[in-house]
């Protein structure tokens, strides 16, 4: 396993070069080079030869103290060398460099290096699996096909999962076989390489079958076997709120107040799921996340994406945590919080507190910004979650306000299900 250092070498090269490298300095101490007009030496080797760009090489030999600079073939010149003592300089292989002859550029004259150099230039022909197969899972051997392979340290399958070059089953210039993770989903992804000199280069798409995986409670309910797509549960059908005596209740801008079965709305968040109260007036939806938008929740790096009924798309992250439940919410599991992106309809949903909500402690920063709209909510009590449904729930006045017992419990709850997958 190569360990890239400032030059992008290795412990491991330099032992492999060590005794090599003795060989040609006991040589270089009983004879110097033969440099004439010409400038050709005799006695100076390339380590490694081929090699990659921005891959370190050592260039050994003798009477190495006054070069100044290295041409590498296609007129690359590097004059960022590193001498060790007068019988070896070091430099990293620069970009543009060419197959051909390395010339050292020397106030005793210029020296042409005989041996011929190459250039490693990494490439992905074909990824398949051992037996050939085109579908790959956890645990299958997988051969990466191309050429200049030698320098590859690191395979990254989707879902950034590494295996570096020590894991390797085996290595040679045009394959590499590797085993595929056991963690691998399923997923129609790209595979990369990473080269010892620091080059990254990206297969085709590559098809990940992931059987064997199991995505671990609780990501399994939100994300299924590695994303799952909610919308509002439209199961439950709210009816108009009556009074006492039967009559339907409206607000204060004329629209029917709605209770019982809906799935977005007000309730007693101590002791209820759902939102049994009533429903927020229209002028506090936004009209592009009602029925027909939607919530995926994807194992890929905790993602989050939200699809708006206009086509608009928002993206961020998730994580979900067991241990943080609301003591004073009786049914409450945990909680979930988004990062760069909220659940549908996620804001504020009451009106201005009372005097005697203020004097309890209730701040209006808690619920609203200062231009006066009511805030992003990132934090949700989980108060049901199973594979068929949802609901997500938060005190009013903000994500933060707690019970007590001389509230009414009031909060907003929202209720989710699945996307049923089409066929």
């Amino acid at each position: 396993m190569y360990k890239v250092s400032k030059f992008g070498d290795s412990v491991n090269q330099l032992f492999s070069y060590s005794a090599l490298l003795l060989l040609i300095l006991v040589a270089a101490c009983n004879e110097y080079p033969e440099v004439d007009s010409v400038g050709g030496s005799k006695s100076v080797i390339i380590l490694p030869n081929p090699a990659e760009v921005g891959q370190a090489v050592t260039i050994a030999g003798s009477n190495f103290k006054s070069v100044t600079e290295v041409v590498f073939p296609g007129n690359v010149s590097v004059s960022a060398i590193t001498h060790v003592g007068e019988y070896q300089i070091n430099m990293v292989v620069p970009a543009g460099a060419d197959n051909g002859n390395i010339t050292l550029k020397s106030s005793d004259g210029d020296i042409h290096v005989p041996e011929v150099f190459r250039v490693l230039k990494p490439a992905i022909t074909s990824i398949v699996e051992k037996t050939g197969k085109t579908e790959l899972g956890p645990n299958d051997v997988m051969i990466i096909r191309g050429k200049d392979l030698e320098p590859v340290v690191e395979v990254i399958f989707p879902g950034n999962l590494s295996v570096k070059s020590i894991d390797f089953i085996k290595k040679i210039n045009e394959a590499i076989q590797v085993t595929v993770p056991r963690a691998i989903q399923k997923d129609f992804a790209r595979v990369q390489i990473v080269t010892v000199g620091g080059q990254t280069i990206t297969s085709q798409i590559v098809n990940f079958y992931g059987e064997g995986y199991v995505v671990p409670y609780p990501m399994n309910i939100f994300c299924g076997e590695g994303a799952k797509v909610w919308t509002w549960d439209d199961r439950l059908i709210p009816a108009p709120a009556t009074d006492d005596v039967g009559n339907i209740i409206y607000d204060e801008e004329g629209n029917i107040v709605y209770s019982g079965g809906q799935w977005y709305g007000m309730g007693d968040g101590r002791n209820e799921e759902y939102p049994s109260w009533w429903r927020p007036p229209e002028s506090w939806y936004d009209p592009f996340e009602g029925l027909g938008a939607t919530m995926t929740f994807s194992t890929k790096n905790n993602t989050l994406i939200k699809e708006r009924t206009d086509g608009s798309r928002q993206k961020g992250q998730f994580s979900i945590d067991l241990t943080a439940g609301n003591p004073t919410w009786s049914r409450s599991i945990g909680t979930l919080t988004t990062i760069g992106v909220s659940a549908l309809q996620a804001r504020t949903t009451v009106s201005l507190p009372t005097d005697d909500d203020l004097a309890r402690g209730i701040e209006l920063s808690e619920w609203m910004n200062e231009d006066g709209t009511r805030k992003v909510i990132d934090v949700f009590q989980i108060l049901r979650m199973t594979e068929d449904q949802l609901i997500l729930g938060v005190g009013n006045y903000g994500t933060n306000w707690s019970f007590d017992e001389q509230t009414w419990g009031g909060a907003t709850l929202w209720v989710f299900r699945p996307v049923e997958p089409e066929h």
